[in-house]
C-alpha cells in the first residue's frame, strides 16, 4: 500500500514537472513566449526577475495577437519579495481563450499598463474570458494621485458575475487611503491598495496599437506602486490619461536616446571607413585613368611621328610606300617583276629566310608585297605572298646599313 502511494505521488510529481516551465536567474529573452505557445504548459514559476523585452513584436501592433486555447497560472515566490514581470508596455499580443483564465499571483507586474485606469494591456480576451490578479503588485512609471484613482475605481461598475463580499456585492473594495512600500529597495509612498475588485474591461481596438481587452479582470490584494505622478497643472489643462502618457513619454525618452547614441556610434564608426573606402577605390581608379590616358597620347604621338617620317620618306626610307603609290598607292599589291625591280633599283636585298620544319623545302622563295599593314620606329609590317602563302613581311631598319646606302635592309 506504501510503496503503491509512493508510486501515485511519483506520477503526479512527473506530470507537474511536464506541465510547468520554471524561469530562472537569467532565463534568455524568449521563454515567456515559448511557454504560452507550448499547449502542454499550464503553469509558469518565476524564481527570478524577468523582461519580456520584444520577444512578443511578432504579434504587436496591428497583427493578430498569440491565442492561448488553455488556463495558464504564473506564480512568483510565496515566501520573500515577489519576482517582477516587466511587461515593457505590450499591447494586446496574447489573447486568452473563451470561457479560459489566466492567473497572476504572488508577483510584481511592471509596466503593464500605459495610462491610467486598471485595465491590464498585455492580454486581451474572447468572451467569457477571465484575467485574476492575486497578491500582487502593479509597478508603473506615471499615475495620478490616490484620490483621483480613488474615484474611478469607486464609480467603475461591478462585474455581475464576480461579487463582492456579503453587504457589498456590488461594490469595488479599495484600501481608501497611502500605505508606504518598499520594492526593489525603492521607496513607493501613498500606493494605492485594492482588496476586491472585478471589472468587465470591453473589448476594443486602438489604430496602430491592436486589441485591448474583451475579458472580465478580478483584482485581490493588489497594490499599486507608482514612481512618478502627474502634477495638478498638467490635470487643469489636460485629461488623466494625457497626462500619465505624456509624463511616460518623457521618462522613457532617455533611454530611447541612449539606444539611439549606441546604434549613432555604431554608425559613426562604420560611416567613415566606407567613406575611406570609396574614396581610396576612386583615387586609385583617377591613377590608372591618367596613366592609361597618358599611355594612349604617347601611343598616339609615336604613330603620328612614324607616318610623317613614312609621308616625307625619311631615315626609315620612303621607297617602297613611293613605289606603291606609282601603282595606286597604299592598298596596291606588287606583281613579281616589279617587287624584283624595285628592290633591284632601291637596294633591297633578302638576306636570309627560315621555314617552321613542317614546311618542307621550299621551291619558290620571291616575294610579292602587299598592302601596308603598321610602321613603327623599328620598321613596317606588309601583307605579301611567299612560297604560295599568304605572309605577313616586317621591314626592319638596319642603322649600319642606313648610314651607308640612305635605305633599309630586309
Amino acid at each position: 500500500m506504501i510503496l503503491l502511494f509512493v508510486a501515485l505521488l511519483l506520477l503526479r510529481a512527473e506530470a507537474t514537472s511536464q506541465n510547468t516551465l520554471y524561469i530562472t536567474a537569467g532565463a534568455p529573452n524568449g521563454t515567456l513566449l515559448k511557454a504560452f505557445q507550448n499547449p502542454a504548459i499550464t503553469s509558469i514559476y518565476l524564481k527570478a526577475d524577468y523582461n519580456i523585452g520584444d520577444e512578443f513584436a511578432a504579434y504587436a501592433g496591428v497583427k493578430p495577437p498569440l491565442p492561448i486555447n488553455r488556463s495558464i497560472t504564473i506564480s512568483g515566490a510565496t515566501v520573500g519579495e515577489k519576482p517582477q514581470v516587466d511587461f515593457n508596455f505590450q499591447y494586446g499580443v496574447v489573447e486568452i481563450c473563451s470561457n479560459c483564465k489566466v492567473l497572476l499571483q504572488q508577483l510584481a507586474a511592471a509596466n503593464e499598463r500605459r495610462g491610467t485606469g486598471h485595465a491590464f494591456d498585455f492580454f486581451a480576451g474572447q468572451p467569457g474570458a477571465v484575467l485574476i490578479l492575486n497578491d500582487t503588485y502593479r509597478v508603473r512609471l506615471a499615475c495620478t494621485k490616490n484620490d483621483d484613482a480613488l474615484e474611478l475605481i469607486s464609480n467603475t461598475p461591478r462585474a455581475p458575475d464576480y461579487p463582492g463580499p456579503p453587504g457589498e456585492a456590488d461594490k469595488q473594495i479599495a484600501v481608501p487611503h497611502g500605505v508606504n512600500m518598499t520594492y526593489h529597495g525603492v521607496g513607493y509612498p501613498d500606493s494605492l491598495e485594492v482588496l476586491n475588485m472585478a471589472v468587465d474591461v470591453p473589448r476594443t481596438f486602438q489604430e496602430l496599437r491592436g486589441p485591448q481587452g474583451g475579458f472580465t479582470q478580478v483584482i485581490f490584494n493588489a497594490t499599486r506602486l507608482c514612481a512618478h505622478t502627474v502634477s495638478d497643472e498638467c490635470l487643469q489643462v489636460k485629461s488623466a490619461e494625457a497626462c500619465v502618457n505624456e509624463m511616460i513619454d518623457n521618462l522613457l525618452a532617455p533611454k530611447v536616446a541612449i539606444t539611439s547614441s549606441r546604434s549613432s556610434d555604431v554608425v559613426v564608426i562604420i560611416v567613415p571607413l566606407i567613406v575611406g573606402a570609396i574614396l581610396a577605390a576612386a583615387i586609385a581608379a583617377l591613377i590608372v585613368c591618367v596613366r592609361g590616358r597618358r599611355r594612349r597620347k604617347a601611343a598616339a604621338a609615336a604613330l603620328a611621328a612614324s607616318a610623317a617620317r613614312s609621308t616625307k620618306g625619311g631615315a626609315y626610307g620612303g621607297d617602297l610606300e613611293a613605289g606603291m603609290a606609282r601603282k595606286g598607292g597604299v592598298g596596291s599589291s606588287f606583281d613579281d617583276a616589279d617587287a624584283s625591280q624595285h628592290m633591284h633599283a632601291k637596294g633591297w636585298v633578302v638576306t636570309h629566310s627560315s621555314t617552321a620544319p613542317l614546311l618542307g623545302s621550299v621551291q619558290d622563295d620571291r616575294i610579292r608585297f602587299g598592302v601596308l599593314l603598321g610602321a613603327g620606329s623599328f620598321g613596317k609590317v606588309y601583307r605579301g605572298w611567299w612560297a604560295g602563302k599568304e605572309v605577313a613581311i616586317k621591314v626592319r631598319c638596319s642603322l649600319k646599313l642606313s648610314v651607308r646606302t640612305g635605305h633599309c635592309c630586309m
